[in-house]
């Protein structure tokens, strides 16, 4: 009796194979994984099956039996392993996603350091005001230290605290605030008794040498201290089981203004508190600059006008005006300066400085303040000093005449604004940024195109609104282009005819000359200007700035 026929079995098998293949395509489309070996199995068997059903027609039923257990055999042994390599490939992506979740979720969380940071801009603006004010009352520094000192404590969490400073021609560190509870570091004299208010006034008239103490430590190595735990630090003294004797926590920062330690800062945490971290020093080192900043501005304008003595208010606002000048423009890798400043008496308003703050950023600054002597020298420190503390943030160019804006308008009494350039040097990206308040403006030469671009953007001054809004404008540079910033006295200044002396006159020298360095082009700018005016005295100010790439 004949049996099933081999071609009917293998029929059989290669629809089953198409059937799998056709789901496993269907699969395929909504799984990342691969399945291409798997597929090419199937696809082989079912043509060996309809290949066979061709060849072999009849065969018994046992021997189609075996064949077809056989090849079903293999099909779940080739699922088996696919699936199961399917799973752990599965479990494998799905660790490497919660991976990359968990880091999504950490890089969205704020940075306690950064959101502290943000809020310290106003407090550098209150130690600028204080400065102001100082300058206005000619009062000592005694009493900007003290508010210093205790803003600090404030802004640190800090139970006490004491400000140092560098005698003249002294190496000694002499206490000059002290706030708080702060156990001395020192090993306390034998006379003084164990009593707060005692040891207190023996810490708050102490003076250390430089060449061996804790404190001249920090202000040797103009290097900041941070000791989580003083009672194990060997620089320590423990005068005793008190309270108010056991040292907890210190941070200690040098007051630094131009590679000079001017004094220090140094605060205290008692034993039972959270000690000082990272990002306390952090805060505390910005803080410390912003306060060198106001200090050291009290300091020169002090020393250098002696406001006490002085009679002559022209000659006062004209040294001052120097003080807040930079001694010397230093050329960069990439860039060569120059500037040509002629001062007119009694007038006092233009104000130009590089400030690179930050390795990715240079800003070149010109102002002319509104106003003339000693009340356009205090809207000049105000701006300088506000600039100095902005800078050495992450603020955008827009942002950081912004932000001067809101920190100039309405803070004192007098009647103060004034027109300001800034430009931003980007040396990783071959790039300028430029954003301007007023009636300032830039001349740009491009040496490819040999084309002089004149960038003006219409604004208020700063000082006037503090709603006010700057847009800033970003160009690529190239070696051989030009940048000049310059305030209106140049462009306005009279002959003898009343004849001003022009853009287009500024322009013209800047085109002729532009292969030149940038203090020869200076020179030759301020030449034709001489010649123009004649024996004429300027009634403004003249700034011009060159920057030239190279």
């Amino acid at each position: 009796m004949k049996t099933v026929s081999a071609a009917t079995v293998f029929l059989a098998i290669s629809i089953v194979c198409s059937l799998f293949f056709v789901i496993r395509a269907i699969k395929n489309r909504k799984s990342i994984q691969s399945t291409q070996l798997y597929n090419i199995i199937l696809a082989v068997i079912m043509l060996l099956s309809i290949a066979a059903a061709g060849f072999f027609r009849y065969i018994s039923f046992p021997f189609a039996s075996l064949a077809l257990g056989a090849l079903c055999f293999i099909l779940l042994v080739v699922i088996a392993s696919n699936d199961a390599v399917y799973r752990r490939e599965y479990m494998a992506l799905k660790t490497q996603m919660e991976l990359v979740q968990e880091e999504l979720i950490k890089a969205q969380r704020p940075d306690e350091t950064a959101m502290r940071a943000k809020e310290l801009l106003p407090v550098g603006n209150t130690f600028l005001i204080k400065a102001a004010e100082a300058i206005r009352q000619q009062t000592d520094t005694a009493g900007i230290l003290g508010f210093i000192n205790k803003i600090m404590i404030e802004q640190l969490f800090a139970d006490g605290g004491v400000i140092l400073t560098i005698g003249e021609f002294e190496d000694v560190l002499s206490v000059k605030a002290y706030s708080g509870t702060y156990p001395p570091p020192y090993k306390l004299p034998d006379d003084v008794p164990h009593q707060q208010d005692q040891v207190a006034t023996n810490f708050r008239y102490a003076e250390f040498p430089l060449n061996n103490s804790f404190f001249g430590e920090v202000a040797r190595s103009a290097q900041s201290i941070l000791i989580p735990h003083a009672q194990e630090d060997s620089r320590i003294v423990i005068n005793g089981e008190e309270p108010f004797l056991m040292p907890g926590s210190l941070l200690t920062l040098p007051m630094v203004y131009r590679d000079t330690v001017e004094g220090l800062i140094s605060l205290s945490r008692s034993a039972n508190h959270a000690p000082f971290t990272e990002s306390d020093l952090q805060i505390g080192e910005i803080l410390a600059s912003y306060a060198t900043a106001a200090l050291k501005l009290i300091y020169d304008l002090q020393d250098e006008t002696e406001l006490n003595t002085i009679e002559n208010e022209t000659d006062i606002a004209s040294r001052i005006q120097k003080i807040l000048l930079p001694k010397k423009l230093i050329d960069t890798t990439d860039l060569n300066f120059s500037v040509l400043f002629n001062q007119a008496r009694g007038v006092c308003s233009d104000y130009y400085d590089i400030i690179q703050s930050q390795r990715d950023r240079l800003f070149c600054i010109i102002a002319d303040v509104a106003g003339k002597s000693i009340h356009a020298c205090i809207v000049m420190v105000m701006i300088r000093s506000l600039l100095y503390l902005i800078t050495n943030t992450a603020q955008n160019t827009q942002n950081i005449l912004d932000i001067l804006n809101k920190g100039i308008t309405g803070k004192i009494s007098i009647d103060h604004y004034a027109s300001i350039s800034l430009l931003t040097y980007i040396p990783a990206e071959k790039s300028i940024e430029y954003v301007n308040a007023g009636t300032q403006s830039l001349l740009l030469w491009k040496a490819l195109t040999k084309k002089l671009i004149r960038l003006e953007q219409k604004s208020d001054p700063i000082g006037v609104d503090s709603k006010s809004v700057y847009t800033c404008k970003k160009i690529p540079v190239e070696k051989g282009d030009i940048a000049v910033l310059f305030t209106d006295g140049v462009i306005e200044t009279l002959n003898g005819r009343g004849e001003p002396f022009g853009l287009k006159a500024l322009a013209e020298i800047l085109v002729a000359n532009a292969s030149l360095s940038a203090k020869a082009i200076t020179e030759k700018i301020n030449k034709q200007i001489r010649t123009f005016i004649g024996k004429t005295a300027p009634h403004d100010d003249q700034t011009v700035m060159i920057i030239k790439v190279k």
